[in-house]
């Protein structure tokens, strides 16, 4: 579950990115 929360937030942070 450690992996998948740190691609998570890494595919969450490359949307918040493209939002901006």
């Amino acid at each position: 579950m450690r992996t998948e929360s740190r691609k998570i937030s890494k595919s969450s942070w490359a949307k918040l990115s493209m939002r901006k």
